[in-house]
C-alpha cells in the first residue's frame, strides 16, 4: 500500500502487488509527491481487530492525559472506515494494554508540547 501524507479512512492510497504501477496509479503517485513531497509504503496486513483509543488531554499542569475509552472500528474488506462501536462497558480488554501504554506516552508528549483537548489514535492487532 502506498499512502499519501495525511491520508485517512482508506482515502488517498494505492493498493497493489509487485513493482509495476498502472498509468493511473503512477499519475496519482507523481501528483502526491509534487503536492506533499512524501508518500508512505506500508505492508498490507490481515487485521484481527482495530480500535480507536480516545484520550482527553487537560492543559499542561492541570492533570495527566485520561483514557476515555476504546472504540472498536468498523471497516470494510479494504480497510475503509465505516463507523465505530460504542458500549456502556468501560473495561479495557487486556489485548490492548500495549496500545494503551504507547498511546499514553504519545498523549503525554503532545500535552508537553502544548496540545490539550480530545485525541484519538487508531491501533490494530494483526
Amino acid at each position: 500500500m502506498i499512502k499519501a501524507n495525511y491520508g485517512m479512512a482508506a482515502r488517498e492510497r494505492v493498493l497493489g502487488r509487485g513493482s509495476v504501477l498502472s498509468i493511473a496509479n503512477e499519475r496519482w503517485l507523481q501528483r502526491r509527491l509534487q503536492l506533499d513531497g512524501a508518500v508512505f509504503f506500508e505492508p498490507w496486513l490481515r487485521r484481527r481487530a482495530e480500535v480507536g483509543l480516545q484520550w482527553s488531554l487537560p492543559k499542561l499542569g492541570s492533570g495527566q492525559p485520561m483514557l476515555q475509552g476504546i472504540t472498536p472500528l468498523l471497516t470494510d474488506h479494504q480497510g475503509g472506515y465505516r463507523g465505530s462501536e460504542f458500549s456502556e462497558d468501560i473495561t479495557n480488554p487486556m489485548e490492548w494494554d500495549s496500545a494503551i501504554e504507547v498511546t499514553q506516552r504519545v498523549a503525554t508528549c503532545l500535552q508537553q508540547l502544548g496540545y490539550f483537548g480530545p485525541l484519538g489514535i487508531d491501533a490494530a492487532i494483526y
